[in-house]
C-alpha cells in the first residue's frame, strides 16, 4: 500500500516575504486541505475533531494497524505536532483561519479528553487512541509513557490552554526524572506519577552514576 504519513511533514517555516501563492504555498494549501477534508476522525460511533495518522495517497482512506487478528485506525497526537505546525504556519501565510483552527480544535479536544489524572497527554510510543473504538489503547503496558523524536507545539498548546500545557510539562519532568539530584531521567514515565517538589528540589551535580 502506497500511503503518506499526514504527521511527518516538515512544512512549517514560512516568511511573510513567501506569501504569494507560488507553486510551494499551493503544495502545502492542496496538502491541508486534504487533511481536513479526509484525515479527521469520521470512524467509529463518536467522531471527533482528532486527525488519524495517516492517508493512503489513492484512496485517501485511512492507514491501519493490524495485530493479533484486530484493526485501529491510530491518532496519535505526538506524531502529529509538525502537522499542528504547518496549519499554523499556513494560517499566518495565507490568512485563512481554518487549518489553525483545526489544530486548535484537535489539541482543545486532546486536553478536555485524552489527559491521564496527572495530566499527561496519552500519545507517544506506548499508547495512542483507537479512532475506531473510541478509546486510548496501550501497547504492552498501561503505564509508559514515552516520546522518542516526538518534539510537541507548546506555544500553540499554550495558546489553547496554558493551565492545561503548564501541567503537561510539570507533570512530563515529574514522570521522567528518577533522581533530582543528578537529573537522571528515563525514558519511561508512569500515568499515575504522584506530583512530587519539581523546581524545589536541589541540584548536587557531580560525576555521572555510569
Amino acid at each position: 500500500m502506497r500511503a503518506v504519513a499526514i504527521c511527518l511533514t516538515t512544512l512549517c517555516a514560512f516568511s511573510a516575504a513567501s506569501a504569494g501563492e507560488d507553486k510551494y504555498v499551493k503544495g502545502v494549501r492542496e496538502f491541508a486541505d486534504n487533511v481536513l477534508e479526509h484525515g479527521r476522525d469520521k470512524y467509529g460511533p463518536k467522531h471527533t475533531p482528532l486527525f488519524v495518522d495517516g492517508l493512503n495517497v489513492d484512496t485517501r482512506e485511512p492507514g491501519k494497524w493490524k495485530r493479533g487478528g484486530r484493526v485501529w485506525i491510530v491518532s496519535n497526537l505526538a506524531s502529529q505536532q509538525n502537522l499542528f505546525r504547518t496549519l499554523d504556519g499556513l494560517s499566518k501565510l495565507t490568512g485563512e483561519p481554518k487549518y489553525r483552527n483545526a489544530a486548535v480544535d484537535a489539541l482543545k479536544y486532546a486536553f478536555e479528553n485524552l489527559r491521564s489524572r496527572n495530566g499527561l497527554l496519552y500519545w507517544g510510543g506506548h499508547v495512542a487512541y483507537d479512532a475506531t473504538r473510541d478509546s486510548v489503547h496501550f501497547a504492552y503496558t498501561r503505564n509508559h509513557h514515552e516520546l522518542k523524536c516526538n518534539y510537541p507545539y507548546y506555544a500553540l498548546m499554550w495558546e489553547v490552554d496554558p493551565k492545561a500545557t503548564k501541567r503537561l510539562i510539570e507533570s512530563f519532568w515529574n514522570a521522567h526524572i528518577m533522581n533530582w539530584s543528578n537529573l537522571d531521567m528515563n525514558r519511561h514515565g508512569s500515568f499515575d506519577a504522584k506530583m512530587g517538589a519539581l523546581w524545589k528540589n536541589e541540584y548536587k551535580g557531580g560525576e555521572v552514576f555510569f
